[in-house]
């Protein structure tokens, strides 16, 4: 006899953007564990990755309509791929690739222009993508600081794209 009773079960509609991640969850609720790619990523800080809502066209998307120093910070990221980064590792990336994706380097680059950087990309995110989450993970560290990490699978497609732009 099945312990699942189906009658309490209900059937819900969510944005097929989201699809992805509500069925992880409900597999991981009910006792199945996240999804092996999930699990291949080794991602413990949340059980959704949220990349997981963005399709690829959107990433490539997202990409392509960054400036130059996102584009810079975004690949950063991508080679650093499954690292959690930090805003000054990020900063050297805005000293140095800026220019590389058609602006300017900002040779005096730290912290607070990289947040600038990020948050400009955060309020894209939302108004432009209706996200509510970006295609990386971020968290407070356990001394206060942002890090920043883009899942493997995701590094793979921003490098592709971002390749041959610049000189």
């Amino acid at each position: 006899m099945s312990t699942d009773n189906t009658s309490e079960w209900v059937t819900i509609s969510v944005p097929k953007r989201i699809a992805p991640a509500v069925y992880a969850l409900i597999a991981h609720e009910m006792g199945g564990g996240l999804p092996a790619p999930i699990a291949q990523q080794g991602s413990t800080d949340r059980p959704l990755r949220a990349s997981m809502t963005w399709s690829d066209d959107e990433i490539y998307r997202a990409v392509d309509e960054s400036s130059p120093a996102m584009k810079s910070l975004l690949e950063k990221l991508a080679l650093n791929a499954g690292e959690w980064v930090y805003a000054h590792q990020l900063a050297e990336a805005l000293q140095t690739r800026v220019e590389h994706f058609g602006g300017t380097n900002k040779p005096e680059a730290d912290w607070n222009n990289v947040a600038g950087t990020l948050g400009a990309f955060g309020h894209r995110v939302k108004s432009r993508y209706e996200k509510e989450t970006w295609f990386t993970d971020n968290k407070g560290d356990t001394q206060g600081y942002w890090v920043h990490r883009m899942p493997r699978d995701v590094a793979e497609k921003v490098l592709a794209r971002l390749e041959g732009e610049g000189s």
